[in-house]
């Protein structure tokens, strides 16, 4: 079968997209599929799929100008199936994307389209977007053959805004981790310029204000006046450089400032090399999430965390949201968005406790392996067998 994957954000550009797409080009290879991806001429100079994809740069402006270059890639590619990855930002708040299914559909009918919605929320960058948006968003969902939520969240937004007979397309599949790492037994700290007898907290995943990483900031300096032995790793670029985005990070250099820890914290910068980060997160023993609207499942730092058995502390904003099988104090501990004091507490418990440390790491693990990317990514092939010949042959996540 032959897939046509639409998406500006494509590998390596630094984004959890382009991780994403990274690994969906990987696994559907494996189950035989025939690639191809179409995205914009700029990404594609960069681009590093091209022995497993064929890449398309036909893309100038993701606007009407862009019909030219869809009607092209659909007549050389012949797809079964069109995959539309959205995110608003990814198109530069450029509502075009959301009709593409609806103009495809009008002179290519047989074409079968599935849409992931990454994010339904408002992109930090670009907060403004309003109603308009959402009931473009819908538009979009509504013309797909298939729509795929990464979590709870977002697929309860979708069910209390889409007609029933447009819902029972969405499907539930979490984003699971990008990242094939696993834990280095025995790894000694001192490879990686630490001392041994440090214990080292860890925030894994892009600094954005919707992570919460002041909250760590704050809880993590408090504990330094009781601890004279604790380092914080920040694994992890700084992301953007405009807007609003430059006042948070002087927010979070105040606070470093307040509590001197200037030479506690440590800042990685983005890391490119996979082998690097797995040597990074082998000598972590802690990895915090404080995440403003709780951890879902669309979250793939949190899954490699979880993944290589590290005990992890994150947060929870609902009950209604948390990802399924989650249990505080048996594989994770969870804290209330923003609550400095309660996330010391859990912090403090585990500082001192190595035994609870490796129980929460152990079960972690266990959690993690019903969200392995060979049963994620099944569940996909399921769906698109569906749409394409009315059967599936994958069990299903959806609500």
């Amino acid at each position: 079968m032959r897939v046509l994957i639409i998406s500006p954000h494509i590998p390596p550009r630094r984004c959890g997209v382009a991780d994403h797409i990274a690994v969906q080009v990987e696994e559907l290879a494996k189950r035989g599929y025939k690639i191809s991806i179409l995205t914009d001429i700029e990404n594609a100079k960069i681009a590093t799929l091209n022995d497993e994809a064929d890449i398309l740069p036909l893309i100038t402006k993701w606007d009407f100008r862009a019909c030219r270059g869809i009607r092209k890639a659909i007549r050389v590619t012949k797809p079964d199936i069109i995959h539309i990855h959205y995110q608003i930002s990814m198109y530069n708040v450029r509502a075009f994307i959301t009709i593409v299914p609806f103009l495809i559909k009008t002179f290519r009918r047989e074409i079968e389209i599935v849409t992931t919605l990454h994010d339904l929320n408002p992109p930090y960058l670009f907060p403004k977007a309003g109603m308009l948006r959402k009931k473009l968003v819908l538009f979009l969902a509504k013309h797909s053959d298939a729509v795929i939520v990464s979590n709870n969240l977002d697929y309860q937004e979708l069910s209390t805004k889409l007609a029933q007979e447009d819902l029972r397309k969405v499907h539930l599949i979490p984003i699971g981790s990008n990242l094939n790492i696993k834990k280095i037994p025995n790894m000694k700290k001192a490879v990686m310029g630490f001392k041994d007898e440090e214990l080292i907290v860890a925030f894994f995943g892009f600094v954005a204000p919707d992570k919460g990483v002041e909250t760590l900031l704050e809880a993590f300096g408090r504990l330094t006046r009781e601890y004279d032995n604790l380092k914080l790793l920040i694994i992890g670029g700084r992301g953007y450089s405009k807007g609003n985005y430059n006042s948070y990070l002087q927010k979070l250099d105040s606070i470093i400032a307040t509590y001197a820890m200037k030479n506690i914290v440590i800042f990685t910068e983005y890391v490119d090399d996979i082998r690097k980060i797995e040597l990074y997160m082998s000598i972590v023993d802690i990895c915090v999430f404080p995440y403003v609207e709780g951890v879902t499942t669309r979250r793939t730092t949190f899954f490699t965390a979880m993944n290589m058995g590290i005990p992890t502390v994150t947060t929870c904003a609902s009950r209604n949201y948390l990802p399924e099988g989650l249990k505080d104090g048996e594989n994770i501990r969870l804290f209330e968005p923003y609550n400095t004091s309660e996330l010391m507490s859990i912090l403090k418990d585990l500082i001192v406790s190595e035994t609870e440390r490796k129980t929460l790491g152990t079960m972690a693990r266990t959690w993690s392996l019903e969200y392995s990317i060979d049963k994620l990514y099944g569940e996909l092939d399921g769906i698109y067998k569906e749409i394409l010949f009315g059967k599936s042959s994958g069990g299903g996540m959806e609500q």
